[in-house]
């Protein structure tokens, strides 16, 4: 096993765990990564218990759909078209009424998330690589890659508001609940904090690495920044660093903060840290054996659920507190699943699609959670597209598209 060794910083007060170097050596020598648990390590039983019925989880693939998930049955019920390339972030807004989707080909989609319909499409300026909600769902805040820049759309008339001040490729961004913060990190190897209310930076923190995710306290008290270099640095609100993790098996390519528990989720390769804010220590791993870099992460509102998608396509499910996957890995993307959004676990969107948007139907084959293999030749290209955007449509074999690991600057 790792040992994590935490180290008091002169002058700053932080403190930084990083992996014995020896015991890093060790696992390597047994190809195992630096983050990856004792196999005989035990952890608290959990006990098993079925995800909640009707809970949906959304997915944002570089084979430039989106798909509607059945948490519960691990089933995708459609796959919505009408990028024109990968799409890179994927988002519910907390009212649970918006579905937002930020792709490669430099557009932002709005969608019903209660029947999947296309409502709307806002071109930017550059790929949207992540995006975040307000706590009131008023605006969607997006990570504008090359055009170095913080978009703000509204929900209500898709008004757009700019936020220019990054030095290069914004590559991430998040919110606070609880205050009027906007939070971007980019190439450019700094955090921005933003006042809404003034549209203007009201702090600049340096990291030292481009910032490739981002996460953020409910009350705005820690800012968590995943670095290039596969550290994670902790703020305060004043930009002083408290914290740093190091020694990951590879650069942690999304955050999430599980509300309830302060639990910060970091994804690696094979694998999802459960880290503890408060000990600032790894606790253990949601295990992905053999899933490659895992791109994306999410938790439901009251952090029992966590959810993952990899660079190969496939979904994960994991109960929280628990090493091993909840059901054996769920393929339906052609490519990376770069995005990931759930429901609340109380509340839900409906069971599929309106009639007029036809679900996928269920492909027993699948169900054990067998990589799908592409048949046939590739598919037609895809139909005119309606004044109100194109329908979801049944699935169809598509020709693989390799994974494509974001690039800074692109």
């Amino acid at each position: 096993a790792n040992r994590f060794i935490a180290t008091a910083s002169e002058g700053t007060g932080g403190l930084y765990i990083h992996v014995d170097p020896t015991a890093k050596a060790a696992a390597a020598a047994k190809d195992a990564t630096p983050d990856e648990p004792k196999k005989d390590d035990p952890l608290p039983a959990v006990p098993k218990r079925a995800p909640p019925e009707g809970m949906r989880a959304f997915t944002a693939g570089h084979d430039k759909t989106w798909r509607m998930w059945g948490v519960d049955t691990g089933i995708s019920t459609g796959q919505m078209l009408g990028h024109e390339n990968g799409v890179w972030c994927i988002g519910l807004s907390p009212d649970e009424t918006n579905l937002v989707t930020g792709s490669e080909d430099r557009t932002v989609r709005f969608w019903n998330a209660q029947n999947a319909k296309h409502v709307a499409t806002v071109p930017i300026d550059g790929t949207a690589r992540g995006l975040a909600f307000d706590d009131d769902s008023a605006f969607v805040y997006v990570a504008g890659g090359v055009g170095s820049k913080v978009i703000q759309i509204s929900l209500k008339d898709r008004a757009i508001k700019e936020y220019a001040g990054h030095k290069g490729a914004v590559l991430c961004v998040a919110t606070s609940e609880d205050t009027a913060r906007v939070y971007s990190g980019g190439e450019d190897q700094v955090v921005l904090v933003w006042d809404t209310t003034k549209g203007e930076v009201v702090n600049s923190i340096v990291v030292g690495t481009p910032v490739i995710a981002l996460a953020v306290a409910s009350d705005g008290s820690r800012v968590y920044a995943a670095g290039e270099d596969g550290s994670i640095v902790i703020f305060d609100p004043a930009g002083k660093p408290v914290g740093r993790i190091e020694g990951l098996a590879s650069p942690a390519r999304a955050l999430d903060l599980a509300p309830e528990d302060g639990t910060l989720y970091a994804t690696t390769t094979n694998g999802v840290l459960a880290i503890d804010v408060k000990a600032l220590k790894v606790a253990y791993t949601h295990a992905a054996p053999d899933a490659g870099e895992l791109r994306c992460v999410a938790t439901t509102s009251d952090g029992a659920w966590v959810l993952a998608g990899d660079a190969g396509g496939g979904m994960w499910l994991w109960q929280k507190g628990a090493r091993d996957a909840y059901r054996p890995r769920a393929q339906e993307h052609e490519g990376a699943v770069n995005g990931i959004a759930v429901t609340p676990e109380e509340t839900s969107t409906e069971d599929a699609p309106a009639k007029d948007e036809p679900a996928k139907k269920d492909d027993p084959a699948k169900k054990d959670g067998a990589p799908k293999a592409p048949d046939g030749p590739p598919p037609p290209p895809d139909a005119p597209k309606s004044p109100d955007g194109p329908a979801p449509v049944p699935d169809a074999p598509k020709a693989p598209e390799a994974p494509k690991a974001p690039e800074a600057g692109k």
